[in-house]
């Protein structure tokens, strides 16, 4: 490469990157304002754990996570706004670590000039910065973890290219460290691993034999910063209640027969990102009812296995995509079958497509002779196209985050998009509750308990838990209304649906109290 174009290179990225930057600044900026909510009070606020920094990284499924959260707290206390702007910076170093990442993997493959590549790889980012399929990565408090370990994958993929493209090779060690940083950051890290090492085997165009044995020394080693992971699952930590322990896990079977129809939805919502759901509950899928589904994964992996067969460069966007979805989205059940944070780095994988299709329509007009002018209105209707798309996708990631300022209106929305989410129901009574609306969370905690009592409960079950928990929030109401005997029998009935409910039982010790039991 000249000189020049290495300056022209430079000066590009620099463009993109602050352009990446401003409006990521201007899509997220109101999202400084939301709340502790959901997974944010158990997993931070009630989390006593995190006030001091053994506990807070000991026994810990994601240690380097925790040690952020502790550190927010030793510096600013349980105040949203500090844990928040750490979030935004996360995504922004995200959406520049992006900015690299694809410019020296489109370099790497050496089929674009320089500005057609800056443009690609420069626009990914951008559109990925302010897509709102990112804000339950970036606002809600406690998927930290996910932007986190995100940033230590980047990071990881940056130096490996910079490796390839000649740098100097003590940035091993450091590449090494942000892989490793990212298995403390999130167990979804162990994957990395296995994505340098396709990017690696399509780069070099050999089998992946082959590129174990010119580069067995370095793809050894990442590989081993695997072991991480495995060591600290290992370890009893906060995951074991979500993750292949307990509870109304489905089979492995099931989850996968379900995350067929949850795969649709997040490519719907990469495309239309709306409506978003901070908690879907997603039901578990029927054979017949997965069969459309099925058959759009089913095409998407052969389409996949030709591609990789012939060491196509678009192999690498079903190793993206399929790779990082594959801890949470495959056969490991999960409490939760569906979660839009999942998406956060896979999402980048649908946005390059078709990205890259129209710099390639834009080539076969020039090679077949299209006259400047035609080739020119394409170019110009392609770039307004951006723009638009940008634009709306800023004003729905704004609309997004001001669901966060409110639990109340989160747990609206959710309600809304899931209405047969039962726990939402239960999360819009404690917001109700809080607010002073106490006949509105009456109803809903009744509703809810009724609901759940109708159908057959098996204790330790999500059933059983949450008829447990809206009776005890029944019971809360009717102590502060000054009813200890209706209070008392929701107490009674919220620890016989669930007798681990330790509120239940302080509730009903003290209507005990006051009714002079």
């Amino acid at each position: 490469m000249s000189a020049h174009d290495t300056q022209a290179r430079t000066w590009g990225l620099k463009g993109w990157i602050a352009l990446v930057l401003g409006a990521g600044i201007l899509a997220h900026i109101n999202g400084l304002r939301g709340v502790m909510l959901f997974d944010d009070t158990s997993g931070i606020v009630a989390n006593t754990a995190l006030r001091h920094l053994p506990d807070a990284v000991l026994g810990s499924s994601r240690p380097l996570t925790q040690l952020t959260f502790h550190l927010n707290i030793l510096l600013g206390g349980l105040n949203p706004l500090g844990f928040h702007l750490v979030n935004l910076a996360l995504h922004l170093a995200n959406g520049v670590l992006l900015v690299l990442v694809l410019d020296a993997l489109l370099s790497a493959l050496g089929s674009m000039v320089v500005a057609t590549r800056q443009r690609v790889a420069g626009l990914t980012a951008l559109l990925w910065t302010v897509h709102p399929l990112t804000t339950e990565s970036v606002t809600y408090i406690v998927q930290r973890a996910e932007s986190l370990a995100a940033f230590c994958l980047l990071l990881t993929l940056f130096l490996f290219l910079r490796l390839r493209d000649g740098a100097p090779t003590s940035r091993r060690s450091v590449m090494l460290v942000a892989c490793a940083a990212g298995m403390l950051a999130k167990p979804v890290m162990v994957v990395a691993p296995l994505l340098v090492l396709c990017i690696d085997r399509i780069l070099t165009g050999t089998s992946l034999r082959d590129v174990l044995k010119q580069r067995s020394h370095l793809h050894g080693l990442l590989l081993a910063t695997m072991l991480i992971v495995v060591t600290l699952a290992l370890v009893p930590n906060e995951s074991s209640s979500s993750v292949g322990l307990g509870g109304d896990l489905l089979a492995p079977w099931q989850y996968a027969l379900t995350q067929t129809r949850v795969f649709v939805h997040y490519i719907r919502l990469a495309v239309v990102p709306w409506p978003l759901c901070l908690d879907y509950m997603w039901p578990a899928s029927s054979v017949v009812a997965a069969i459309p589904s099925m058959a759009v994964v089913l095409l998407l992996l052969a389409g996949w296995v030709i591609l990789w067969w012939k060491h196509h460069p678009l192999a690498l966007v079903g190793c993206w995509v399929g790779l990082l979805l594959a801890p949470t989205s495959s056969v490991l059940p999960l409490a939760d079958a569906a979660a839009e944070h999942r998406m956060y780095l896979p999402l980048v994988g649908l946005l390059v497509l078709p990205l890259l299709a129209g710099e390639q329509g834009v080539a076969a007009l020039l090679r077949r002779g299209t006259s400047a002018r035609r080739v020119a209105i394409v170019r110009v209707a392609l770039r307004w196209m951006a723009i638009v798309t940008v634009a709306a996708l800023m004003a729905l990631t704004i609309h997004r985050n001001r669901d966060y300022a409110s639990t109340e209106r989160m747990w609206e929305r959710v309600a809304t998009v899931a209405p047969w989410n039962l726990r939402a129901r239960v999360g819009l009574g404690c917001a109700l509750y809080e607010r002073g609306k106490l006949d509105q969370a009456e109803a809903l905690f009744t509703d809810v308990a009724e609901t759940l009592e109708r159908q057959p409960l098996a204790r330790g079950t999500m059933a059983a838990t949450l008829a447990s928990l809206a009776r005890m929030h029944l019971g809360t109401l009717y102590l502060w209304r000054g009813d200890p005997t209706r209070a008392a029998a929701e107490f009674r009935l919220a620890v016989q649906h669930a007798p681990a409910n330790g509120g239940g039982q302080k509730g009903l010790r003290e209507a005990q109290r006051r009714l002079g039991e």
